[in-house]
């Protein structure tokens, strides 16, 4: 039975890496434009404050997502994952997509850039690269939820303070 079990995963992850091999893979450019600019009455160093607070309470270890930032030059960048949100059905198997979003600061707006990194499908080779043309929407579904958390935030609208 365990034998069986072995030669079936084999079997369903050479099928799933066919799959992959056979199907469009997605460019930086199929991506679109994920830049957005954002206006609000507010000084550019309450902005940052804001965004880094967003980070902090939001990110599992922000110490080790933090990329770059600079409350003088206006200028926040940090990487992140979106993991295991679309899944194949099977246990075994997840997707995550690593991205980076650099956000500029100046007094009364900022701008927030997403940028896919890379693109893991998690098997026990760990093949890397972009994902399926097809689930180029999803993601950018996705980088834009992430984005309107961080103008929510700065916004005030979903303020953890106490």
């Amino acid at each position: 039975m365990n034998r069986l079990y072995v030669i079936v995963s084999k079997f369903i992850i050479l099928f799933a890496m066919l799959l992959m091999s056979c199907a469009t893979t997605a460019r930086l450019e199929d991506f679109g434009n994920l830049d957005s600019v954002y206006e609000i009455k507010l000084k550019k160093n309450i902005i940052y404050d804001r965004i880094m607070i967003f980070i902090a309470t939001k990110y599992v270890s922000p110490k080790t997502v933090m990329q770059y930032n600079s409350k003088d030059q206006g200028i926040i960048t940090f990487n992140g994952v979106i993991d295991n949100w679309y899944q194949s059905g099977q246990p075994m198997y997840s997707y995550c997509l690593n991205y980076k979003i650099t956000i500029n600061i100046k007094d009364n707006k900022y701008k927030i850039k997403a940028i896919p990194l890379s693109y893991v499908f998690n098997t026990t080779q760990g093949l890397t690269g972009f994902p399926i043309l097809e689930m180029v929407p999803d993601y950018v579904k996705e980088f834009n939820k992430i984005k309107l958390d961080i103008v929510r935030f700065v916004n005030g609208e979903t303020c953890d303070d106490f």
